[in-house]
């Protein structure tokens, strides 16, 4: 996966891609790349700052796209987990609001559980800012899982940290993007048969990259 870092060197961050313009380009190096990660990934990307204003279909820059993957990617296990929390014992298949206090009380929890802290998860500090731009947001009401997923994605300290783990020691891009940026688009997030495709259904597709 990292290999597309060398490759597509030449193109640039506010480079303008469609999900299946990206795909594409992932399977010149993975040619079984699942699209479905793609589709997750671009969840996360809040379309008031990360879209190409009035595009149809849907556009996203480069640089996001990138950090995007590779946030799904790194924090895999971990948002597969925090997904878990919006879902009910009723229903398993829709994630339902949930109070921002509690959500805080977990992720805090999570810090010192061995069961987390096995796994890759965001820093502490990215973490609490983006709890905290909800809760100005939410005052104190629940608050769903995309917002949360993009609250996380916003977090500058979250995205600097996706951009320096990775084996080989590669920029991903800068932590600082400037992308002129503006205006929300009505298509974003979604996936291909119109449905918000979160995490893949089982990492097998990602140990893979």
């Amino acid at each position: 996966m990292f290999c597309c870092l060398e490759t597509f060197q030449g193109i640039g961050n506010n480079e303008e891609l469609t999900v299946i313009d990206f795909h594409l380009l992932l399977q010149i190096i993975c040619p079984d790349f699942p699209l479905s990660l793609v589709e997750d990934s671009v969840y996360a990307i809040d379309a008031a700052t990360g879209m190409v204003p009035t595009s149809s279909p849907a556009k996203y820059y480069y640089s996001d796209l990138r950090v995007a993957i590779f946030f799904h990617i790194i924090y895999h296990d971990w948002l597969r987990e925090l997904g878990k929390l919006f879902l009910s014992d009723t229903d398993s298949e829709h994630f339902n609001p949930l109070s921002i206090n509690r959500l805080q009380a977990k992720l805090n929890s999570w810090q010192s559980d061995v069961t987390y802290t096995a796994i890759q998860q965001p820093p502490k500090e990215g973490i609490e800012t983006a709890i905290n731009s909800l809760l100005l947001l939410s005052k104190g009401s629940d608050v769903t899982y995309d917002k949360v997923l993009r609250s996380l994605f916003a977090s500058s300290i979250i995205r600097e940290d996706v951009c320096t783990k990775n084996p080989r020691g590669l920029a991903i891009v800068p932590p600082i993007l400037n992308s002129p940026r503006s205006h929300a688009h009505p298509n974003s997030g979604i996936s291909s048969n119109g449905t918000p495709m979160l995490f893949p259904s089982s990492s097998s597709g990602i140990e893979e990259l």
